[in-house]
């Protein structure tokens, strides 16, 4: 068994709009359950500086009470909270999903590891492809 790291995606930022020096923009992460909220809230306080950005909580029973608030406040939904949301829910144009990514240089250090090998490498050369 081997284990990825994974960290936020640090694109969030550029999603949200860094403001400007001297303001501070307010967002609001909603989560299922207070033990998850604290963790993606302390993954969050990461890039998301408090001289930038106010982060408010929120623990949400189901998550389409999240988009029960009002105004434009940007709202912050990790993936199994956006996960279970409608295409049309989807779009709601506050809402910023919140993603974690692998690292790429320690999947392809953990693939060489392993002999494996790109799907560029694996796909046949036929007039198709490149």
């Amino acid at each position: 068994m081997r284990f990825a790291t994974i960290r936020l995606d640090h694109s969030l930022v550029r999603q949200l709009g860094e403001p400007r020096r001297r303001d501070r923009r307010t967002v609001i992460l909603c989560e299922l359950d207070e033990p998850t909220l604290d963790a993606v809230a302390a993954d969050l306080s990461q890039v998301l500086t408090p001289e930038h950005f106010t982060l408010r909580e929120r623990v949400v029973a189901a998550p389409r009470e999240a988009l029960t608030e009002t105004g434009r406040t940007p709202l912050l939904l990790p993936p199994r909270v956006w996960g279970r949301l409608t295409p049309e829910e989807r779009k709601d144009p506050r809402i910023v999903p919140v993603r974690y990514v692998f690292d790429p240089a320690e999947l392809e250090s953990m693939g060489a590891e392993l002999g494996a090998r790109s799907a560029e490498e694996h796909a046949p050369m036929n007039g198709n492809n490149p």
